[in-house]
């Protein structure tokens, strides 16, 4: 079997170094017998979100999570497929807030129904979101 891995926007959003747990992925897949094709795309960039099985966004800085969102605003109704159509999405650490409605009163995605306020004072700890 063959998967398609997008590491996306892997050059920007790699606050913690995300791109190691790509490659740990795509090598344990191989273990696996899996062929493994991973692409990798940034800003500015053709993506035709369709093509993978596995979408892996990381966090980024605040400033970098802006500056991406902007460009991903394009890929709005084609991430909404990919999601709806049960393929995997998995955006870590902060780089989940750009799939909700708002970040500061500012239009994000809208992909899902929640809004993010920033604060100066951070709290961190896991998050688990349900969906229909």
């Amino acid at each position: 079997m063959e998967i398609n891995i997008l590491h996306l926007y892997y050059d920007i959003l790699n606050l913690y170094g995300e791109y190691g747990n790509v490659v740990i992925m795509k090598k344990h897949l191989e273990d696996q017998g899996f062929k493994v094709n991973l692409d990798k795309k940034t800003v500015g960039e053709e993506i035709d979100f369709n093509k993978y099985h596995f979408i892996y966004m990381g966090c980024g800085t605040e400033k970098n999570l802006d500056f991406v969102l902007e460009d991903l605003k394009k890929y709005t109704k084609e991430i909404n497929s990919v999601i709806e159509n049960k393929r995997v999405f998995l955006a870590t650490g902060n780089s989940f807030e750009m799939l909700g409605k708002t970040i500061d009163n500012n239009e994000a995605l809208g992909i899902f129904d929640f809004k993010v306020k920033r604060e100066k004072d951070r709290e961190t700890s896991d998050v688990i979101y349900k969906s229909k």
